[in-house]
């Protein structure tokens, strides 16, 4: 053979062969991208579950601290009533044992009969049960008789509000 078949035959495998090689190139070219494109997606797919995860808990963190400001505002509602009711008790038995012109009782019925409305609300039918007769007891005469024995009364705190306020 000759040198220019030898020309001729490498010639024209050139064309074939540069084709082959752009082929070649490009098809590693697409899985490369493709991986980087996979690469990519797994990577923001996991930010996002990190995101989500981390708004999840956000979330139950805040349901949490709403519902416990939620009870701290209940004992407080409930104490401050119970307060008021201990003290009222109290005043009454101090009014009644020691009367005086100088002090008067210093509850008015519109502020008894709001503390029984509240106590409607704030605790069982149990207690609001004792503090109606409680304050029909205040409100009557001393000789009348409104199913309220006043040691009973006096055992109010301990029994009755124990289950509300957690009181040892």
């Amino acid at each position: 053979m000759q040198e220019k078949d030898w020309v001729d035959i490498l010639s024209a495998l050139l064309t074939p062969t540069i084709a082959i090689a752009g082929v070649y190139f490009a098809w590693s070219n697409r899985e490369l991208a493709q991986k980087k494109h996979q690469d990519d997606f797994d990577l923001a797919e996991k930010k996002y579950q990190d995101n989500f995860d981390l708004a999840q808990k956000k979330h139950h963190d805040d349901l949490d601290l709403a519902q416990k400001k939620r009870e701290d505002d209940l004992f407080d509602r409930r104490y401050a009533l119970f307060e008021k009711i201990i003290a009222l008790w109290l005043c009454y038995k101090s009014v009644v044992s020691e009367p005086s012109k100088d002090h008067p009782f210093p509850f008015d019925r519109e502020e008894m009969g709001s503390l029984v409305f509240k106590v409607g609300f704030l605790f069982d039918e149990e207690i609001e049960l004792v503090v109606n007769s409680m304050m029909q007891f205040i409100l009557s005469p001393p000789t009348s008789d409104c199913g309220v024995v006043p040691d009973t009364i006096d055992n109010l705190p301990r029994e009755l509000f124990e289950k509300f306020l957690k009181i040892k």
